[in-house]
């Protein structure tokens, strides 16, 4: 059964599981965070624009993505690997992360996150756009530095990761504004999910990279790589239910032609289409969402979803057990799991 109050309340991390999961990645992404924190300001020294100069400081400002380091650092750890020479690549990534991510604000047409203004919502698309692109060549001049201490052999399989995961995820994308172009109820619900599970590579693509350099067999790295798919499947869907819960990003979706996964699974439910018929007249977001909340998750098509991310969930931490990692390893991973799907179940 959700616990409705408490996913509502998810960006504050209230949840008991979440907020051990952010001590960990906090923890095992501070160093790096640090490090590249440093880069933003060497590309800032570099721009000429006192207003992309600015967007770049509020960026930096906001800027605490410690999922993707932390995911790599774990991994890392999980195959024997020293967690200290994964910190040039969480630095790296980081910064390819946050051009994607800046970049994404403007695809989805995105002006707040959080509750708060994004820099496409505050400093324009422009901007964005150009931070974004200065971003991701300093991140891949960092990446093409460190990968020259590792066997030819050993590099070629970092950017062949790289590669193809940026490859599905921006297809994922693509596939995505596709759907937009269509009227929102012929999307199927099903595609949607595909579409997730694709964008569950950014995940896996960091687990796989920290078992690379951190000398995994094949197996170990095939096995990280395929937790990360689940656990990146787990959180996209969970981002789903969440942006529910939000009457701006709602409002976002509805206007931008993506509904929320759980609302496409739940449009055959006659409440939900008559909820959603009048909103269209009212504009009004806050009670939309309040309306969409008390149905949503008693949807028999929605459970289906809920009990689909359960099976993932339990697939994933059987993935994991079945490694022999350490036991604060394990756990460790295993939350992560864990906290993707609190209150959900």
């Amino acid at each position: 059964m959700v616990c409705q109050e408490k996913l509502k309340n998810e960006e504050k991390a209230n949840g008991k599981i979440m907020e051990k999961v952010l001590v960990i990645l906090a923890q095992r992404s501070a160093k790096a965070l640090k490090q590249a924190r440093k880069e933003l300001l060497k590309v800032s020294l570099r721009i000429q624009s006192p207003r992309a100069r600015k967007a770049l400081k509020y960026y930096e400002k906001n800027w605490n993505d410690v999922t993707h380091p932390g995911i790599l650092s774990l991994a890392c750890e999980a195959v024997g690997g020293n967690t200290e020479i994964a910190i040039p690549m969480q630095v790296a990534m980081l910064l390819l992360s946050a051009a994607t991510d800046l970049h994404d604000d403007i695809i989805d047409r995105s002006k707040l996150k959080n509750g708060k203004p994004t820099v496409f919502g505050k400093f324009r698309e422009e901007t964005t756009l150009l931070i974004g692109d200065a971003l991701l060549f300093r991140g891949f001049i960092l990446l093409q530095d460190y990968v020259k201490r590792f066997p030819p052999k050993i590099a070629r399989e970092i950017f062949f990761t790289i590669d193809s995961n940026f490859f599905e995820f921006g297809n994922a994308h693509l596939r995505e504004i596709d759907l937009k172009e269509t009227e929102t109820l012929e999307i199927l619900p099903d595609e949607y999910f595909r579409i997730l599970e694709r964008k569950g590579s950014t995940i896996e693509m960091h687990a796989r990279l920290g078992a690379i350099i951190g000398g995994g067999s094949k197996n170990q790295i095939n096995s990280l790589g395929r937790y990360g798919r689940q656990l990146g499947t787990l959180i996209a869907i969970r981002e789903e239910f969440i942006d529910i819960f939000e009457p701006e990003e709602l409002q976002n979706r509805i206007e931008g032609k993506y509904l929320p996964l759980p609302i496409l699974y739940a449009l055959n439910n006659p409440k939900v289409k008559e909820i959603m018929l009048s909103s269209s007249q009212s504009k009004n977001y806050k009670e939309l969402s309040e309306k969409l909340v008390e149905v949503i998750f008693a949807d028999r098509e929605v459970k289906k979803l809920i009990e689909k991310m359960r099976n993932i969930s339990e697939d994933a931490i059987a993935r994991i057990d079945q490694m022999k990692l350490k036991r604060n390893l394990r756990y460790q991973l295993s939350l992560l799991v864990q906290g993707a799907i609190e209150d959900l179940l």
